[in-house]
């Protein structure tokens, strides 16, 4: 019996109705407890997103993976800087045997081939040693100590590129390639590595060969990684005809 039925018999029989029981009350309780468990899932999946702090042995993970990677990086490129560098310094040669070729093809003797591929190999010689020079440019130093970064570069930027050094060594070539001797000549002008700078040229029939070699010094830093020496021999070659004959007599002991 319901409790509306059970109300309607007791009025019937003169009585009072008494307190109608609570309606529902297992579903009330359940959908409590199933609001309960929804907040307990809210809050367990909040904690899975919520960000954990790294462990402190990894703390230092990153930042040591990171010098790594930029050591890498930079070994890489010094490595590719000083591939470039030699093919520079190999073109600088085939042009110093060029320039060999052409001074014995109008008839030069040895010792001026010689001179004439040093002077053409300047480039590939390394710091001057004679005459003694401190190449130290006074007005860029001023500026670096009196100028705002920003404003240094662009000053740099307008500056048209001027070297004492390349005046001097213009002014002293043609006294170095008119020198008589060695010794004159090495007073007059020298490079680090002219000694390392190697002149053979070959004569057949009416064509000269010339080839120009040298002991390339590698100057990248952390090189022997990519070679087990310090230096590396590189060479240069021209072929062109030779025409002195025509004009010029061979004497024995000067050619």
């Amino acid at each position: 019996m319901t409790g509306i039925d059970r109300t309607i018999a007791a009025v019937g029989a003169g009585r009072s109705p008494g307190p109608a029981p609570p309606a529902r009350t297992g579903a009330r309780r359940a959908s409590a407890a199933s609001v309960a468990g929804g907040g307990d899932a809210a809050r367990r999946a909040a904690s899975v997103f919520r960000r954990k702090p790294p462990p402190r042995g990894r703390a230092g993970q990153s930042l040591i993976e990171a010098c790594l990677a930029i050591f890498l990086i930079g070994l890489i490129f010094a490595g590719l800087f000083q591939i470039s560098q030699l093919f520079a310094a190999r073109e600088i040669l085939y042009h110093a045997a060029n320039r060999s070729t052409r001074a014995r093809a109008v008839g030069f003797n040895t010792f001026m081939v010689q001179k004439a591929a040093r002077v053409a190999a300047i480039p590939n010689a390394g710091p001057m040693l004679e005459p003694e020079y401190e190449n130290v440019d006074v007005p860029l130093q001023q500026a670096v100590q009196n100028m705002a970064p920003g404003d240094l570069w662009s000053w740099v930027l307008g500056v048209i590129p001027f070297s004492e050094q390349a005046q001097i060594e213009k002014a002293r070539i043609p006294y170095y390639l008119g020198a008589v001797n060695w010794w004159q000549a090495d007073h007059t002008l020298d490079y680090a590595h002219w000694n390392g700078l190697g002149v053979s040229t070959v004569e057949f029939g009416d064509m000269i060969d010339a080839t120009v070699s040298q002991e390339y010094p590698l100057t990248a830093p952390l090189h022997r990684a990519f070679y087990a020496g310090d230096t590396i021999d590189l060479a240069g070659a021209s072929h062109i005809e030779n025409h002195y004959p025509l004009y010029l007599e061979s004497v024995p002991g000067i050619w």
